[in-house]
């Protein structure tokens, strides 16, 4: 399973759709196998939903979210844990242990926020091309 979480100073951004990096872990047998801290491809929920869906993102940890963010994850088929805030390894270990608290009702609203209406496929990053750990 591949968990992404959008990442500030090792905490949680709580801006989704203006995130710069996302710290991504690799868990398998609920122990942590890889971690790296990868740049976004741009703004903006189609653009991330599309770097999400390239790098094998099955799940996201954040912060606020909109409604169109949201839409573009379940079109990626992304599950999304929101409305979580503190420190991104912790949220994490707390995931794996079945005791993150989040909110399964978070859409935050933005002036400007809208769906994203295409199969967010056009990221070129390479996620995992190598084994080095942030």
């Amino acid at each position: 399973m591949i968990i992404a979480i959008p990442y500030e100073h090792g905490e949680i951004d709580q801006h989704f759709g203006k995130t710069k990096f996302f710290k991504f872990y690799l868990v398998e047998d609920k122990k942590v196998t890889f971690v790296r801290v990868i740049p976004s491809d741009g703004e903006g929920h189609a653009a991330i939903s599309s770097f999400l869906k390239q790098c094998q993102v099955d799940t996201i940890i954040c912060g606020n979210i909109g409604a169109g963010a949201l839409r573009a994850m379940e079109l990626a088929h992304i599950d999304v844990y929101g409305g979580v805030e503190g420190n991104c390894d912790d949220s994490l270990l707390d995931f794996i242990n079945g005791e993150l608290k989040y909110n399964k009702d978070i859409s935050c609203t933005v002036e400007g926020d809208s769906c994203c209406n295409s199969d967010c496929s056009s990221c070129s990053h390479d996620c995992y091309n190598d084994k080095s750990s942030n």
